[in-house]
């Protein structure tokens, strides 16, 4: 979720008498390149940008994305998970999502077939899955995620569709207070971690993020993507896919892993290479 930098030039969202005002989170971007989801308060609406007019809605939401194709979005509201056609606007599925904080975003996979319901709670956050279907979308129970190190990044599917990466930061990890306005010390510090699942196997590992920081660091100020409340940013995905390498004599090798880059609040990229083994 990225703030939005040109506020101004949109439409703002109004609900009945109550004026919310314009858009501060942008959600997601149709492929046309004109339309895009975005939000504030608790209210989400798709605006025209060559307009700057509201398309559809504004509705109660926290998440909205398009699936693959553009010919639906998912809309996400307290404890359901709403599908709907676009641009006709008509609601064609309808699945409650248990989770235990305030609905965040919604994110899609590549392959269409699978969302993740995220959530926040004052200590802790995490996801809930839901499966896309023709038949009707469920929620796939013991499929969800919770982590203490609750100020997350937004979750990220590899291009595949076959991981599922979140980075989970601590609020002020540079001090033993856990103070914004005190300075780091200097030394090597916890910033959180990397959750990756594999969503072929099942199998998921939480990655330790480490950062060596100087004595009298604070975090830059003003508005960014990157800040204090979500000291990682979104994973960039640079190889997600194995390949079959032939070899002569061994016959045809997997050969690949799943390669992403997490931008961190001290300017640095951390890069990850994970193996990649086939999926039974």
């Amino acid at each position: 979720m990225r703030l939005v930098r040109d506020a101004d030039r949109y439409e703002p969202i109004t609900f009945g008498d109550l004026l919310v005002g314009p858009p501060v989170f942008l959600l997601d971007e149709y492929p046309d390149g004109v339309h895009v989801a975005m939000k504030a308060g608790w209210y989400t609406a798709i605006w025209n940008r060559h307009s700057g007019r509201i398309a559809w809605g504004p509705k109660p939401a926290d998440g909205l994305c398009w699936l693959p194709g553009g010919r639906e979005f998912v809309l996400a509201r307290f404890y359901v998970i709403e599908r709907v056609t676009w641009p006709a606007g008509t609601c064609v599925s309808t699945c409650s999502v248990e989770h235990p904080g305030w609905p965040h975003e919604v994110i899609p996979s590549p392959r269409g077939d699978l969302a993740a319901f995220v959530w926040l709670e004052q200590d802790k956050a995490g996801f809930e899955l839901v499966a896309i279907r023709p038949e009707g979308d469920r929620q796939l129970q013991g499929a969800g995620y919770e982590t203490k190190a609750h100020h997350i990044s937004t979750l990220a599917f590899s291009p595949d569709g076959r991981f599922l990466v979140l980075p989970c930061g601590w609020f002020a990890w540079w001090n033993d207070e856990h103070n914004e306005s005190v300075p780091c010390p200097g030394g090597r510090w916890r910033v959180g971690h990397v959750l990756v699942r594999d969503l072929d196997t099942g199998t998921s590992q939480e990655i330790p993020v480490d950062e060596d920081v100087p004595a009298g660091w604070l975090p830059p100020e003003g508005e960014a993507d990157v800040c204090v409340d979500v000291p990682m940013g979104t994973p960039q995905f640079e190889r997600s896919q194995s390949t079959l390498v032939a070899l002569p004599g061994f016959g045809d090798l997997l050969q690949g892993a799943l390669e992403f880059a997490v931008p961190l609040l001290t300017s640095t990229v951390k890069r990850f290479s994970i193996p990649v083994a086939p999926a039974e």
